[in-house]
């Protein structure tokens, strides 16, 4: 009696808005990822079996997210909402930062969506909230292709910077690898004391051979930069 042997495991994880998209509440959003994500592609025939999970419901960046995120061989990101929620865009930082493996995009598509000047590299796929299996077919599809190799990936930072920064970045222990993403928030926040409040002054950058003086917070940090990867990633 022959007994088929298990296919080995991977496992991908979502990114996406917790309690609310600009048609959809917390609990249709909960419905969508287990119906439309979850079940179907754990229930699909791949190569490997695929575990989905996403990240508990909480508006801290935690060390476990953080992991999650970096060790998935798939991540999957909703960029839903006019603006994507910005939890989401930090955790797609993260993963793009840290990590050579896939990333899909899929976006609700919505009248009043704005665009996302940092995403515009990559496809992202519209779906329509009542057309669910056009969204499951892109997301089988574009799985199906990752595990073929018919479809490459590629990091847009680790190509600027090197795919050797994840190898090193594994040579370090989490501990060590917070402490420097806190010096880059401690950057940031000297910065911050020092351009904001009502007695702030502005902070002088230059900007393709311009000098600019700004007490802009979304200026300030687009103009701190440091070498290290996970010190940048702090910022």
């Amino acid at each position: 009696m022959n007994i088929p042997m298990a296919k080995p495991e991977k496992v991908i994880f979502v990114i996406m808005p917790f309690t609310e998209s600009p048609t959809r509440n917390k609990e249709e959003l909960s419905s969508f990822f287990e119906d439309t994500i979850k079940n179907p592609i754990e229930a699909e025939e791949f190569n490997f079996r695929y575990k989905v999970r996403r990240s508990d419901e909480t508006f801290n960046i935690t060390e476990q997210i953080i992991k999650d995120i970096f060790a998935a061989d798939i991540v999957i990101a909703d960029l839903s909402g006019v603006q994507p929620n910005p939890n989401v865009m930090y955790e797609l930082g993260v993963r793009f930062a840290l990590s050579n493996k896939p990333v899909i995009l899929i976006r609700e598509d919505y009248r009043e969506n704005k665009g996302v000047f940092d995403t515009s590299v990559f496809y992202t796929k519209p779906y329509n909230p009542l057309k669910y299996p056009d969204l499951q077919k892109h997301l089988i599809g574009k799985i199906r292709r990752f595990e073929t190799g018919e479809e490459p990936y590629e990091s847009p930072i680790l190509k600027v910077i090197g795919g050797n920064t994840t190898s090193a970045l594994r040579e370090l222990s989490s501990e060590k690898q917070w402490e420097i993403i806190l010096q880059g928030i401690g950057i940031t926040a000297n910065y911050s004391s020092t351009a904001f409040g009502p007695y702030g002054n502005r902070i002088s950058f230059s900007l393709q051979g311009q000098a600019i003086s700004t007490r802009s917070g979304l200026d300030i940090v687009n103009n701190i930069h440091e070498e290290d990867l996970l010190k940048s990633l702090g910022i």
